[in-house]
């Protein structure tokens, strides 16, 4: 499979579940079947109690806790029986997920944040305490611009936090987020900023949703694939963004350490992209994508009519620790995306939580024995006149 090589290691680390034993169900199915095994659904490098212990946090995160059927399924240690200090810091020794720079500052903003809030403090009383601009915190705690280590120092004191260990783990925080390049460094001229966000949301997170209404994801895309949607925008950083497009597929595919959840739109595997042989060489790459025991794939029928946000692509992601919440990713017309962020209790028109509940609502149109039976039938529709 082109681009897309099979899983290495197991995608649940600890976890006696078999591989693939959660394939099938829907979103509240796959909930209640692990909380009923006390065991999370991809969970890698889970926390431990004091005495060695795992202790299991339910990885669906802040979305599911809205849900009224699954309320009861959210499972969190006792706050004093942490190993490795702040509440919601995995035990040292993680996958490359947990150093990812745009992870650790995402971690770290957000923990700051819940610090000066804890400590009743308002941001332009810190701004003038440490000397700073107002703008310098807000950008900090937006996750903008990272903090160094003196400087981090310097606000845990006057905070209040003097731990060891917390103090510890925060300074690692800034250490990755302020000083570290992410993976797709290399590639910064041919990317904006924002899809440089993006990447940093996918290398981070533990699970991704993604609705496509239109054309392949990314992630499942060939090489000639991307190149015939590529061509269609005068891109100039062509053959740099197919380099860039393998190499997060390698990335993603190559550990299993993700799950990874697709919905497309029988328009996908229906419209021709670039001519027969290449749509022929795409549906093949997703049939062998859906033996991969850490992916699923759902394609809505035409027959389905029209359902919520059936034009607009979008992206979910979730990440090791329930505390930091998810990420909305949209993409409009004309390249104009934006990123929503969300703590708990947000629950807004584009927000995480809603779109969650929308893509379970999703999973209900198209099973998973479903979606092999059809590109099969899309793949001879292409071979009727070979090129």
């Amino acid at each position: 499979m082109a681009g897309v090589p099979g899983p290495a290691g197991s995608l649940r680390d600890g976890v006696s579940a078999a591989p693939g034993a959660h394939r099938g169900l829907t979103g509240a199915e796959r909930a209640r079947t692990c909380a009923s095994q006390r065991r999370p659904v991809g969970l890698r490098g889970a926390p431990t109690l004091a005495g060695g212990e795992p202790c299991w946090i339910l990885v669906f995160q802040v979305a599911l806790c809205t849900r009224p059927d699954a309320r009861w399924l959210l499972a969190t240690c006792p706050a004093d029986q942490w190993r490795g200090g702040v509440r919601g810091t995995p035990v040292p020794g993680g996958s490359m997920v947990e150093r990812d720079p745009m992870y650790q500052r995402r971690r770290l903003r957000i923990r700051l944040r819940q610090a000066r809030e804890q400590a009743g403090m308002r941001q332009k009383d810190v701004a003038v305490a440490m000397d700073w601009s107002l703008s310098k915190l807000l950008r900090i705690e937006a996750g903008t611009v990272g903090i160094s280590v003196n400087d981090l120092k310097i606000l845990l004191q006057y905070y209040g936090i003097t731990d060891p260990q917390d103090v510890a783990s925060l300074v690692d925080m800034a250490r990755v987020s302020y000083r570290e390049l992410g993976w797709w460094s290399p590639y910064r001229e041919a990317i904006s900023a924002q899809f440089q966000e993006f990447l940093g949301h996918e290398s981070s997170a533990s699970q991704i949703r993604n609705f496509e209404p239109l054309m392949v994801p990314g992630l499942l895309q060939t090489e000639e694939y991307a190149a015939a949607v590529l061509a269609n925008y005068a891109e100039p950083h062509t053959q740099r963004l197919l380099e860039l497009r393998k190499e997060r597929q390698e990335k993603i595919f190559r550990t299993g350490e993700k799950e990874l959840h697709f919905i497309l739109d029988e328009n996908v595997i229906s419209r021709t992209v670039g001519d027969k042989r290449v749509m022929r060489q795409q549906l093949r790459m997703l049939q062998e994508v859906t033996s991969l025991p850490h992916v699923t794939l759902r394609i809505i029928p035409f027959s389905a009519g029209v359902y919520p946000y059936w034009d607009l692509p979008y992206v979910i992601f979730e990440f090791p620790v329930p505390d930091d919440g998810a990420v909305l990713y949209i993409e409009r017309a004309k390249n104009q995306t934006f990123i929503t962020n969300e703590g708990p209790g947000e629950r807004g028109v584009y927000s995480p939580a809603r779109f969650l509940e929308k893509f379970w609502q999703l999973e209900q149109l198209a099973t998973l024995e479903d979606a092999p039976r059809m590109v099969d039938r899309a793949l001879g529709r292409f071979l009727d006149e070979p090129n």
